[in-house]
């Protein structure tokens, strides 16, 4: 009989009832607490859900973040807790600590368990929910304005973005010299208006990076949004979260039009800012489009081509140049 051949694993799913007997009873949870494999998105999500209690557990990718960076998440989060912001924030153990190290075929990774997101999840948004979530978002701002955080892992300003993209396609593309000029068009776009005098006058501080309906829950008895997923928090331009939001909505501008009122309404929007959110739109594209390749195994994430991604690349080329 032949020896069977041993593989290194690229993405390992680790098991709920491991979980359950080994992870749980690390923290103060009731006894009837059960592990539930919910999905896998960029990371394994699990709910932990007893008779009077619900939380999610969190095991992110293996290489995705330093220990340092989930660190840096937490810190965010359990300061946006403390200012009064209504997010799932991450839960202790008995020793106080936030992230458990777990060794898995791939290498190690990281495991934090969350509060579980108060209200409902919502399938779609109305206008009304998008002024309700424009205001949450203007709160968040406020309060993260020109604020740091030390390891926090994104940064989202206009040379970062483009380079981090243009290194992510030069590993799917090496020679793809067409999506490479493109992306160099594009850059020159953005720079002849982001110029460092219009730069001055932009708000920085800590976005989310993802900001969708899928990312929050609503409380339809008191309004109140609960965010989550905060996995592409990072340092940069406020106006970000504008551009994003707007992509995600594209195909309704009444919700566009209410976030923007909504946000408005605690944060200022001034005539400058309003002109350039395609530009954060355009820039949103970008740092997604360089996520992707850079993750695109074939596994957790589909393969792209190079006419796909050429074909992507010439797309926000047209939207840059209409922005």
């Amino acid at each position: 009989m032949s020896q069977a051949l041993v593989f290194p694993v690229t993405y390992s799913l680790i098991s709920s009832q491991a979980l359950q007997e080994v992870l749980l009873p690390l923290y103060l949870l009731p006894m009837d607490s059960k592990v539930v494999f919910l999905y896998q998105g960029m990371h394994d999500t699990y709910l932990i859900q007893g008779t009077s209690s619900k939380c999610i557990l969190r095991i992110y990718r293996a290489g995705w973040k330093t220990f340092e960076q989930v660190e840096a998440e937490l810190q965010l989060l359990v300061w946006l807790k403390a200012q009064g912001l209504s997010v799932s924030y991450p839960i202790a153990d008995l020793k106080e600590r936030f992230i458990q190290k777990i060794s898995s075929p791939e290498g190690e990774r990281y495991a934090v368990l969350f509060s579980y997101a108060q209200g409902e999840k919502l399938s779609f948004l109305n206008p009304s929910q998008a002024l309700v979530f424009g205001r949450f978002m203007a709160q968040m701002h406020l309060i993260t304005a020109n604020k740091h955080i030390q390891h926090l892992q994104r940064d989202y300003q206009l040379n970062s973005i483009l380079d981090g993209t243009l290194q992510a396609i030069q590993t799917v593309l090496p020679a793809y010299l067409e999506a490479h000029d493109k992306l160099d068009g594009i850059h020159k776009i953005l720079n002849r208006k982001l110029t460092p005098t219009v730069v001055k006058k932009l708000k920085m501080g800590i976005c989310h990076g993802d900001p969708h309906y899928e990312n929050i829950f609503l409380d339809p008895s008191t309004n109140q949004v609960t965010m989550y997923d905060f996995d592409f928090s990072g340092y940069g331009f406020l106006l970000y979260d504008l551009g994003s939001f707007c992509f995600y909505e594209r195909a309704n501008q009444e919700n566009i039009s209410s976030f923007l009122e909504g946000y408005n309404q605690l944060l200022p929007i001034s005539p400058l800012e309003l002109d350039l959110v395609p530009c954060f739109t355009v820039l949103m594209r970008l740092f997604h489009l360089g996520a992707r390749c850079k993750n695109a195994d074939g596994i957790k994430n589909p393969l792209w081509f190079p006419q796909e991604i050429g074909a992507k690349i010439s797309d926000i080329e047209q939207e840059a140049k209409r922005s």
